[in-house]
């Protein structure tokens, strides 16, 4: 590294010289340092195999950058940086993810990230950069969400920052958001917006999160019985009776007397009666029960476009 004809042909050593004597952005010494240290010796103690399979991966990563809408975007010259955004600009990074693909969504992301680290690395600055709000905006979010938004969200209110997403469905932050744990990242990020908004949606894991969030409420239940018990009774009786006597009474005389008494009896009769009732009963129970079900949002909520009539 001290032959003067190997630097006159090194990129290494160009590179490192330029930082030494002639940086863009100025770093610290101990930085520095340990930059030449590693591209002069922890790089070169790497064996050759393990060291080729390193460069293919990020050569094949960052080859993006080498050409192309990306290489104008962030290899060049530029006159926008996110801490425009402090004092009044609307940054729009209208990169359509349906013509530019894949890369308006790595060129997205890398703009958002600049942007988060430089609002949160705003309260070390003057108090005129830290004065003004500030908001990060993202239609259809689940093409640039990343695992960082959560944290991101998390302490941004201190930086004065408000931070509006939308999106389609729970599953499609849980498709897109990458990590090791894609569904608790999703779940940490949507759990910190205070402020949610939903439409109507066919998404059933959605409709169960929204009717979760809203909460439960203390419902009543009415119950209603009612019954008649009408009955009807007939009845009839018939009885006859005879009846035959005779005394005879004797005394002193050469005479006697004799009486003689026939008698006969009938009764009859017919009852006829009829009742009726009617009970009714009425009542409610309580419940703890979604204050919006579910399915609420799937049936019930307004669509877009003109209403339709079933006939």
């Amino acid at each position: 590294m001290t032959s003067a004809d190997w630097q006159k042909r090194s990129f290494f050593y160009e590179m490192m010289d330029r930082a030494v004597r002639f940086p863009k952005v100025r770093m610290s010494n101990e930085a520095l340092q340990n930059t030449i240290n590693y591209w002069a010796e922890q790089w070169t103690a790497i064996p050759d195999k393990t060291r080729g399979n390193i460069v293919i991966t990020l050569t094949v990563a960052l080859d993006r950058f080498n050409h192309g809408r990306l290489n104008r975007t962030f290899c060049g010259k530029t006159t926008i940086v996110p801490e425009m955004c402090f004092h009044g600009a609307v940054i729009v990074d209208a990169k359509s993810t349906l013509t530019w693909n894949e890369d308006a969504i790595i060129a997205q992301k890398l703009f958002k990230f600049f942007f988060q680290r430089a609002v949160l690395g705003r309260n070390s600055l003057e108090e005129k950069h830290r004065q003004r709000p500030v908001f990060l905006f993202c239609d259809e979010a689940q093409e640039t969400v990343s695992s960082y938004d959560g944290e991101f969200l998390g302490m941004c209110r201190a930086s004065k920052c408000c931070v509006l997403y939308m999106t389609q469905s729970l599953p499609a932050y849980f498709s897109k958001i990458g990590g090791d744990n894609p569904r608790d990242a999703a779940m940490n990020l949507v759990s910190k917006f205070m402020t949610h908004v939903y439409f109507s949606n066919g998404c059933a894991e959605t409709n169960e999160f929204a009717a979760r969030t809203i909460d439960k409420v203390i419902k009543r239940r009415a119950n209603y019985s009612a019954g008649e018990n009408p009955s009807t009774s007939y009845g009839m009786n018939y009885g006859e009776g005879d009846n035959r006597g005779s005394s005879t009474v004797w005394g002193q005389g050469i005479f006697g007397t004799t009486t003689t008494n026939n008698g006969r009896s009938d009764n009859w009769g017919e009852n006829r009666g009829r009742s009726s009732g009617t009970s009714i009963n009425r009542g409610y129970s309580e419940s703890m029960e979604y204050a919006i079900e579910p399915g609420d949002f799937a049936r019930c909520f307004r669509r877009a476009g003109p209403p339709t009539t079933t006939r």
